[in-house]
């Protein structure tokens, strides 16, 4: 009767740590829903910023029809028609600048909430270990139990630590591709600091070319000196070479501008993705009736898609 209640007792202590695991359990999607919650949050700023662009793009619009409507009207001189293209390009150029420090802002943001939600999942990993840790050891002293119930707990036990195990690994895995997609941040923020630098260019460039505009406006306006014809000839090949400068500037910051729209593209379906899976983990686990071993094993699983998912967002990323 002495092994029975001994063996009750190790039973009911078995119990209340395998209460306590869903308890951490719980916690953990709790904190899913927080996440859940966090994304929702992100989307409607991804949405609110979306908005902010198609003003910009109306307001452009409105202005180039108004300049179209002026140029028609007053069929401005070539002088005057390159200076309001000048000022247009000025006023796009400063809307744009703080469109991309505001990109910046955003993505910073995000990767800190990444970053947050990786920790999260540090501890909670680390709090399975230390209640698998205690069970283990209260397994180890019940040598007075039958063999049968040692075998049972013995399995249980291995299972368990073979799942964790697993688990860790998935989610270290998971880790190194964040922080290859916290790299893939960074160079896009680079991108933006160099796009910034080339609109400084440009706009010296347009700077200089306007002096000289100016300048060959007064050498037109006098023709007093002999000499005009030639220094005229000399000014007007300067004025093609800042033009043609120009052009290969502003071709330049196309392209960096096509490239960044493009990353950022990709940025807002990988938080879609990561919604997804969120989804996903919190349709299995919720369900009150399952077992320990198979919450674990839907943990597992749901680490298993999230890892898939990020491995493919990667690639796509890399391409």
């Amino acid at each position: 009767s002495n092994e029975i209640e001994s063996n009750n007792t190790e039973i009911a202590s078995l119990k209340e740590e395998l209460l306590s695991i869903k308890g951490s359990l719980e916690t953990a999607n709790t904190a899913l829903s927080e996440w859940t919650n966090w994304g929702q949050s992100k989307m409607a700023e991804y949405d609110t910023l979306f908005k902010s662009y198609e003003e910009y793009v109306n307001a452009y619009n409105t202005i180039n029809a108004e300049l179209t409507t002026l140029k028609e009207t007053t069929k401005p001189t070539p002088s005057v028609e390159t200076m309001d293209k000048n000022t247009e390009k000025s006023l796009v150029e400063g809307v744009e600048n703080k469109e991309y420090e505001d990109l910046k802002l955003q993505l910073s943001s995000s990767m800190g909430e990444i970053e947050k939600l990786k920790r999260r999942f540090k501890t909670f990993v680390f709090q399975m270990e230390k209640e698998l840790n205690a069970i283990k050891k209260s397994e180890g002293g019940g040598s007075n139990t039958t063999e049968c119930s040692d075998q049972e707990l013995s399995a249980k036990n291995l299972e368990l630590s073979q799942g964790l195990s697993s688990l860790q690994d998935e989610l270290l895995e998971s880790a190194k591709n964040m922080e290859d997609l916290n790299n893939e941040r960074q160079e896009l923020e680079n991108k933006v600091d160099q796009l910034l630098h080339d609109n400084e260019v440009l706009r010296n460039v347009r700077a200089d070319y306007e002096s000289l505009r100016i300048k060959y406006d007064s050498l037109m306006s006098t023709n007093m000196d002999p000499n005009a014809a030639e220094l005229n000839s000399q000014w007007e090949t300067e004025l093609q070479r800042k033009n043609e400068m120009l052009a290969t500037m502003e071709s330049e910051l196309n392209n960096e501008r096509l490239e960044l729209d493009k990353s950022l593209r990709e940025n807002k379906q990988l938080n879609s993705q990561m919604n997804l899976w969120k989804e996903q983990i919190l349709t299995d686990p919720s369900n009150p009736g399952l077992s320990p071993e198979n919450e674990l094993h839907c943990a597992r699983q749901a680490a298993s898609a999230f890892q898939v998912q990020v491995e493919q967002l990667t690639t796509e990323l890399t391409k």
